[in-house]
């Protein structure tokens, strides 16, 4: 009998989640299905032949050009530098680092000749923390046209069919976090996504990932009359590279490179901390991202043309006091909603939450891109207005995601009693697993198993 894969553990919100899967499943295929844990091997005796060849070639010392390897045609470089940013000590010195990310990359290639040895033998998979090292358990199972569930930001509860949706092209992880934008609105749909992305620039505490956050006021002594950028700093530790691979190696090497490249410019560059960087309700997480980011405010303190907003400030505050020619550089998020509504230029990744083909900033897919987009002045940069309300609509009007009334952990939250403190932090699913769900009580897993988003990928 073939078996339903899971990658994690059958206790609290992963029981919930595989469990819900199983029925789903079994409804798909009109059969009983027995679920069983993966069990990782160790690699083939491929992989020693390839980590010889890196290591000949220099791939494997190369932080930047790591990201790129790929062993069997799947993308553990990328996914082995992400997991290594999980853990703080990478961040101490280039020796720990190298260590970490080389352990990661041996864990890699367990992944990928484990899923390859069982994908035969199973009828389905459920992947959780995707974003990492266990995405390598998607493209293994979707290039073989597998049923994978899975969970993510900014999606929420999903089922991808690889046989309805292999196209015979290739698909990495980056493609399941891209939102779904709709190519036309109607004129009540253009209103309902303007008017979030108002709500949320004038009160940033209805994003429920900052409701937590606590502002403060902009330093009035600031002179903003000769600020040329904005850069806004993105978390260090947190899903790096879910979006995809754009040549840094995680946020704090496109921070620092981005930093260095305009600090060359006689202008005033602003470099603002995230919120979350000083919300240390959101636990080990915060305080990583916040000593990761004093040390990068040490390191250029002696540049007077660097200002550093150095508490969680308001965007809206921000925007009031900025030239309309001020250029706006984001690695990717939601600033983008904000800079666009007020008719700001700007630079973004290319790898981000919505796909390539929509155009709402300048764009960079390489350094050497992003290098000669830093190097332009506001007037060689284009304006990219017109898609940005299409944009807000996919990603804060989709049923299923974060926003959504169908988001999974709101289905759970009818069953299990979760207060509106947990349920809107970073921790929500830590905190799930603590409370003692009753195996035996399966309505929350019926239910959640008919609330499950098709995915398609294009």
């Amino acid at each position: 009998m073939k078996k339903f894969f899971f990658t994690t553990n059958d206790k609290g919100i992963f029981y919930i989640l595989t469990e819900s899967a199983r029925i789903n499943l079994s409804k798909k295929n009109n059969k009983k299905i027995e679920t069983k844990k993966i069990k990782k091997k160790m690699p083939s005796i491929s992989f020693y032949f390839f980590l010889l060849r890196i290591i000949i070639l220099g791939r494997i010392f190369d932080t930047r050009s790591f990201g790129y390897i790929k062993y069997k045609n799947f993308s553990v470089g990328k996914h082995a530098l992400a997991e290594t940013r999980r853990f703080f000590v990478s961040y101490k010195n280039f020796m720990m680092f190298f260590l970490i990310r080389a352990k990661m990359l041996f864990s890699a290639a367990r992944i990928v000749d484990t899923a390859l040895s069982i994908k035969d033998r199973s009828e389905g998979i459920f992947i959780d923390h995707i974003v990492y090292l266990n995405g390598l358990y998607f493209e293994v199972f979707y290039k073989n046209k597998k049923i994978i569930y899975a969970n993510g930001f900014p999606k929420g509860f999903f089922v991808i069919d690889g046989k309805k949706n292999f196209r015979g092209v290739f698909k990495k992880t980056d493609s399941i976090f891209k939102i779904d934008v709709p190519k036309r609105l109607s004129k009540n749909q253009k209103k309902l996504a303007k008017s979030k992305i108002s709500e949320t620039l004038k009160n940033p505490k209805k994003i429920p990932y900052l409701s937590n956050a606590n502002f403060k006021k902009l330093d009035d002594k600031i002179d903003f009359s000769k600020v040329s950028h904005v850069v806004y700093a993105h978390s260090f530790t947190d899903a790096q590279l879910a979006y995809g691979y754009d040549g840094f190696s995680d946020t704090r090497d496109w921070l620092i490179y981005t930093i260095e490249k305009l600090s060359k410019l006689k202008s005033k560059i602003i470099i603002k901390g995230h919120p979350n960087f000083y919300n240390f309700k959101f636990g080990e997480a915060a305080m990583i991202d916040n000593s990761i980011f004093q040390k990068i405010i040490k390191r250029f303190s002696k540049n007077n043309n660097l200002i550093f907003l150095n508490r969680p400030i308001r965007n809206n505050d921000l925007l009031k006091k900025l030239s309309k020619k001020t250029i706006l550089i984001t690695h990717h998020g939601t600033t983008i909603f904000d800079a666009n509504l007020k008719k700001f230029k700007i630079i973004s990744s290319s790898e981000t939450f919505y796909r390539k083909n929509v155009k709402i900033s300048n764009t960079w897919n390489n350094i050497s891109a992003y290098s000669s987009l830093l190097e332009k002045n506001y007037h060689q940069l284009s304006k990219h207005y017109k898609k940005i309300l299409n944009v807000s609509y996919g990603l804060y009007f989709n049923r299923y995601n974060l926003y959504g009334k169908k988001f999974f952990i709101k289905i759970i939250k009818k069953y299990i009693n979760i207060n509106k403190k947990n349920f809107q932090t970073k921790h929500m699913q830590k905190n799930i697993d603590e409370i003692n769900f009753n195996k035996s009580s399966n309505y929350l897993c019926k239910e959640l198993s008919s609330e499950i988003e098709n995915l398609k990928l294009f």
